[in-house]
């Protein structure tokens, strides 16, 4: 099996099953932070994460899980109200929105306020831990009449 994955964090993205790997037909493979790797004997992706083997080729490992909880996930924006995250495994990264916004220290909590109403996408990402999704959705409590305006 081929295995198309994220460089920086090994989170598959793609895998093409029972299809050998041929070096030639993958030269040209040219995705901005993703590469392919051959995953022999692999049968199966779920529940997995990616080790990469000196040798180049790739194998497969059952992933933990982490509990994060939140306290609430609708929060007014209005800088002051807030919703905490915990059991965040320590060095796990926290993405919002897709963008790193930093790193869990062993305490494992995060506190989020906005001031923009939206929703938020957090993603906690940690090597051989399943990704963990939590939305968000910060209103301005303003509510827009469509009769009266």
């Amino acid at each position: 099996m081929i295995v198309e994955y994220d460089t920086t964090t090994k989170e598959i993205k793609a895998a093409h099953y029972g299809r050998p790997y041929i070096a030639s037909e993958w030269a040209s493979y040219d995705v901005t932070g993703r590469a392919v790797v051959d995953c022999p004997g692999e049968e199966t992706i779920t529940g997995k994460y990616l080790i990469i083997a000196e040798d180049g080729t790739g194998s497969f490992a059952n992933e933990s899980s982490m509990t994060i909880s939140v306290t609430k996930t609708g929060i007014s924006a209005n800088g002051t109200d807030y919703c905490d995250f915990s059991g965040i495994i320590e060095g796990s990264t926290i993405y919002l929105d897709g963008v790193s916004v930093g790193t869990a220290d062993a305490e494992g909590t995060v506190r989020f306020s906005a001031t923009d109403a939206g929703t938020y996408m957090f993603r906690f990402y940690k090597y051989t831990y399943a990704i963990q999704s939590i939305g968000i959705v910060a209103t301005d409590e303003y509510l827009y009449d469509n009769i009266t305006g």
